[in-house]
């Protein structure tokens, strides 16, 4: 009986962990997805406790896809207008 409230306890205070595992994945597939990166890869790595801080981190910093996008496009139109 022992052992069964013991492995209880080690649940119940695994739990707030994953959860916190959790947030960060989905946070690092929606982040990943916008700034253009590999999802998959970004969604396990913010699985990883103390990991995920870095990773998400990294992922904020970067520069979204479509910023890079927009350039493109700009860069092209100006080009067009020069030529």
């Amino acid at each position: 009986m022992e052992q069964q409230a013991g492995d209880a306890g080690v649940v119940a205070s695994l739990l707030p962990l994953l959860l916190i595992s959790v947030i960060f994945a989905i946070a690092g597939f929606l982040i990943a997805r916008r700034k253009g990166k590999n999802p998959a890869l970004f969604t396990v790595l913010s699985f990883v406790p103390l990991i995920n801080i870095t990773v998400i981190c990294y992922l904020v910093a970067l520069t979204d896809q479509e910023v890079y996008d927009r350039l493109e496009r700009i860069e092209g139109l100006l080009q067009k207008g020069g030529s």
